[in-house]
């Protein structure tokens, strides 16, 4: 298992756990990001990460990445 952070640009990856505060792991499960979606990586530079599920598109900071599991 590793972090979301440590992902490549055009992985596909299942989310095995994620750890933050409440509201925002509210704020990724109202658009479709929880423990067993699997994303993809569109983008991951300068410490910033851009991942898609379905339709939704979102940017997340290295740090908020890092404390995603998959």
């Amino acid at each position: 298992m590793k972090s979301l952070s440590e992902a490549k640009a055009g992985e596909r990856c299942e989310i095995k756990w994620m750890l933050g505060i409440p509201e925002f792991l509210e704020f990724l499960r109202i658009r479709g990001v929880e423990v067993g979606t699997t994303v993809s990586v569109i983008q991951n530079r300068a410490g910033s990460l851009i991942i898609g599920t379905g339709t939704r598109r979102i940017a997340l900071s290295g740090e908020v990445a890092a404390r995603i599991k998959v």
